[in-house]
């Protein structure tokens, strides 16, 4: 589709990241081929293209892009939407907790505040949840009051200060924001191409936590 407004903020974000050694954009057949080639052309120390011919879908697009920094050899890679622009300075912070965690076989996933309650999974009072943020809720209810929170923040009356964990073990997680080191690329298998759209990122963390990788959410 057209998501060029989108893109372009996500691209700029990344290649402002001096912890950012390339980028790889996964062109499925994008109505804003154009304005793509253009911006990479003029990163093009920085970024490449991947071009398919026809829309081939959300698991094949991620699988494609993880091989491609997998056989780069670079150290992480950070998975991200065409709609998720990262937080400056967020890429240091990964870096940090993961080395605190001085498990190599860790995988490191940015919390959304754009979808439900950004603060939920870390609510020390509450039992251990999984995070409500994969594809299955992006049109969800939650969202929806999500987002009327966020528009009118200074008429909605605030909740009392909670008591929050700074991490919390998941046990799947969506593309977006997870942050995986090199080796669980060569440990685990690539997403499903044939599951096309749904699911495959939720059934993509499974095959790396099966690997021997655990996965938390900061």
């Amino acid at each position: 589709g057209s998501r060029w407004k989108y893109l372009s903020q996500v691209l700029e974000a990344s290649c402002n990241d001096a912890h950012v050694a390339h980028i790889f954009v996964v062109n499925n057949k994008s109505e804003n081929s154009e304005e793509l080639h253009t911006y990479a052309h003029q990163h093009k120390d920085k970024i490449t293209v991947i071009n398919f011919d026809s829309n081939t879908g959300s698991a094949n697009g991620f699988g494609t892009g993880l091989a491609a920094a997998r056989d780069g050899g670079y150290d992480f890679v950070l998975l991200l939407d065409d709609d998720n622009v990262i937080t400056k300075g967020v890429i240091s912070d990964y870096i940090t907790e993961y080395e605190c965690l001085l498990n190599p076989q860790s995988i490191i996933v940015g919390n959304r505040v754009d979808l439900g309650s950004a603060d939920e999974p870390f609510d020390s009072s509450r039992p251990p949840t999984q995070p409500t943020y994969s594809f299955f809720n992006v049109f969800s209810l939650a969202k929806v009051k999500r987002y009327a929170s966020l528009l009118f923040r200074g008429t909605l009356k605030k909740s009392s200060p909670k008591k929050l964990l700074d991490k919390v073990e998941v046990h799947a997680f969506a593309y977006g924001g997870a942050f995986i080191p090199r080796q669980a690329l060569l440990h685990a298998p690539l997403p499903d191409s044939k599951l096309f759209l749904y699911g495959d990122d939720v059934a993509y963390s499974w095959g790396v936590l099966k690997a021997g990788y655990r996965a938390y959410l900061i």
